[in-house]
């Protein structure tokens, strides 16, 4: 590690859990984050200033005005541009020392050589092949979701419980998204640094991970539940058996 990269990860080098060895994991990593909007700002703004070393992004939206209120990444000069590109344009000039790679594309269930994926869509269905795809490829898989007040986050390894497992009736499900409920801008702050964090430790291998542990945080009431789920889904139940 660089004297430069020493003084600028030193907040995190000096924690007992993460060091030296920590900080190079993260340097040394690679991740996938699909969706670029209101979590993907947050997310990545930490992932990539914490120093992960190659971030790949896809999103094929363009900046609206309607962005402006929660992703800290857009100016109204960008308006009508790609994401992905002024997203990594910015990155990149936060801290030059990683590699951004921006595909202005909807995700193409691409999953080889990450050491960690993270959703941070609003498409139950793109979620749910995200979640399949990762756990064929056995990469973890951190999902965060945020509509009016409320955030969800959970962590989706080998070792637990897949996403069916926790909302078999997702494909089917036709819940409001963000442009018809709403959503508010710091509760989105929230999950996407939370979620960040939960990345962080994958790559690092430490602290405890969400695998069949569902966070349901109400920013409006303050308050946070930890709800623990099982193998349900047939595809599970199976596997469990054989």
């Amino acid at each position: 590690m660089t004297p430069e990269a020493l003084e600028r990860y030193a907040r995190h080098i000096v924690l007992p859990e993460i060091g030296s060895d920590g900080q190079s994991r993260l340097q040394d990593s690679r991740v996938l984050v699909v969706g670029c909007g209101g979590l993907g700002n947050g997310l990545l703004t930490y992932l990539a200033a914490g120093g992960v070393g190659h971030i790949t992004v896809y999103d094929p939206d363009r900046v609206q005005r309607s962005d402006l209120a929660r992703q800290f990444l857009f100016t109204p000069a960008d308006l009508g541009a790609p994401k992905v590109a002024v997203a990594a344009r910015r990155l990149r000039d936060m801290n030059p020392e990683i590699i951004l790679e921006p595909i202005d594309a909807p995700w193409d269930g691409r999953t080889q050589n990450f050491g960690v994926i993270a959703d941070a869509t609003d498409d139950p269905a793109t979620r749910l092949a995200i979640a399949d795809a990762a756990r064929a490829a056995d990469v973890p898989m951190v999902s965060a979701a945020i509509i009016r007040f409320d955030g969800q986050l959970t962590t989706v390894t080998a070792k637990g419980p897949c996403y069916r497992c926790l909302h078999q009736d997702l494909i089917q499900s036709q819940g409001l998204s963000c442009a018809q409920a709403g959503v508010y801008g710091p509760a989105v702050g929230v999950m996407a640094a939370w979620q960040a964090c939960e990345v962080g430790k994958a790559l690092m291998q430490v602290g405890d991970d969400l695998t069949g542990r569902l966070l349901l945080i109400d920013l409006l009431g303050g308050r946070v539940r930890d709800i623990r789920y099982a193998r349900r889904c047939s595809a599970c139940l199976a596997q469990a058996v054989s």
